[in-house]
């Protein structure tokens, strides 16, 4: 966006507002802009809203858009839309907020997270809701921002013999937490009439109703939408004093992520002692865990285990898309799968021409070494190879095969080394550093 005219509409938008309205309603209104700037970089445009807005269709008239927008929140017109479901993979239902009313919570989020900051413990590794506001790169990826010091510390505590893990997640916590018990917790340290209607309907949120017979039903009383920008900040404003009741116990030590968790004991019995405790408070905070060693029905695997992770008959323990085994951290083979799809998706996406798709490839892989090569494991980094000589595969040959069909001919011959090298160059690889952490030749992009 241009310079001059960015601040030319932040102008006409702060001209709007009248100075009787109190700080934390005028920092929302005053950072609607702001908003919008973060909020047009990501990278699913084309979702749309209950009005059929995309973020792309919002930024033709984006200035008239925002100011109609500030408009109705300064005459009290603005009330939150009834959220679109859209069904996505494996038949997961989500919920999806108009272009204007994400606009609306990132702001909020901007406005009230240094008066709720203080209620994220340091246990807690979670995005708290700004990573993606913050971050430029076109990549989704919530477990960017805490994964690597959460590594840290899980490793440290293993070092230092807490190396009995249990390991957890809630059940459907975002389905489940009460709306009511989240509100009030708000409204101890937010006490502005408008910032605070606005968070209860996004808390009492309505949803389309829907005539298929697989649809998700949501009560009045229990569950927050996950489309919300402030979701995280309210999961970990919710489980603030589980955090503290567990590391208020000696000898074990927590590290969770929203509602994925671990407890390092130093013990068998402790951990064990440690899953009896965790399920009774959060049975007190009206949401649960698997019992442990059940099978979860979809997946087929153990939502709650207790595993040795060092020393004789340790074994390996997934977390955070990593896989912990003895000494080693390595991607998860999970992750993996999940990454090599992605790339294939792109790739092969209909109506997205060749760099725009080597672009998203860029950001995307970009993302994941920034991400992992923090943990500096051998193994790591050995997967890292396979996953960027695996894009590079995929993009050449569909690339090929795409220009085969148009002018019977292969220009990617004289292509590959240009675009391979912008991609590499792009992300900072250091091939000669890369060789010598996993001691083998390394295949480039270069034919």
């Amino acid at each position: 966006m241009n310079k001059g005219l960015s601040a030319f509409i932040a102008y006409l938008l702060n001209c709007m507002t009248k100075k009787k309205y109190k700080k934390d309603f005028r920092e929302v209104l005053d950072g609607l802009l702001y908003a919008w700037e973060k909020l047009r970089r990501h990278p699913r445009k084309n979702t749309k809203g209950s009005d059929n807005e995309t973020i792309n269709t919002f930024s033709k008239d984006y200035t008239l858009n925002l100011l109609d927008l500030k408009r109705r929140l300064l005459e009290g017109k603005f009330s939150f839309a009834p959220l679109r479901r859209v069904m996505v993979e494996k038949g997961r239902e989500i919920l999806v907020y108009r272009v204007e009313e994400r606009i609306l919570a990132i702001s909020i989020l901007h406005a009230v997270f240094p008066r709720l900051e203080h209620l994220n413990s340091n246990h807690d590794f979670s995005r708290k809701g700004l990573y993606m506001v913050e971050n430029e790169e076109e990549i989704d990826e919530p477990e960017f921002e805490g994964t690597p010091l959460a590594v840290e510390k899980i490793q440290n505590y293993l070092k230092e013999g807490y190396i009995w893990v249990f390991e957890a997640d809630i059940k459907k916590f975002f389905d489940n937490v009460p709306k009511q018990k989240i509100f009030s917790l708000i409204k101890r340290h937010i006490t502005n009439k408008q910032v605070l209607e606005l968070i209860r309907q996004i808390i009492y949120f309505d949803v389309e109703p829907s005539s298929g017979k697989d649809a998700k039903e949501y009560g009045p009383h229990k569950g927050v939408a996950q489309g919300s920008s402030l979701s995280p900040l309210l999961a970990s404003i919710y489980l603030y004093d589980f955090d503290m009741y567990i590391c208020s116990m000696s000898d074990v030590k927590l590290v969770r992520y929203v509602d994925d968790f671990i407890v390092l004991c130093k013990d068998e019995n402790t951990a064990i002692k440690m899953y009896e405790i965790v399920k009774k408070k959060l049975k007190d905070m009206e949401v649960d865990i698997y019992e442990l060693g059940e099978v979860h029905k979809t997946s087929g695997l153990e939502k709650t285990k207790i595993t040795l992770a060092r020393g004789y008959g340790a074994k390996s323990f997934d977390f955070l898309g990593l896989t912990f085994n003895n000494t080693d951290v390595d991607i998860s083979q999970k992750k993996k799968d999940e990454i090599d799809k992605k790339i294939k998706e792109i790739i092969h996406s209909p109506g997205v021409n060749f760099l725009r798709k080597t672009k998203s490839i860029e950001s995307r892989l970009n993302g994941y070494i920034d991400h992992y090569k923090k943990a500096h494991y051998s193994r790591t980094v050995a997967s890292l190879v396979k996953i960027i000589n695996f894009a590079e595969k995929e993009l050449r040959s569909h690339y090929i095969t795409i220009y085969t069909k148009i002018t019977n001919r292969h220009p990617l011959r004289k292509l590959t080394p240009e675009i391979g090298d912008r991609l590499f160059r792009f992300m900072g690889i250091d091939f000669a550093h890369l060789e010598r952490e996993v001691k083998k030749p390394i295949t480039t992009h270069r034919p």
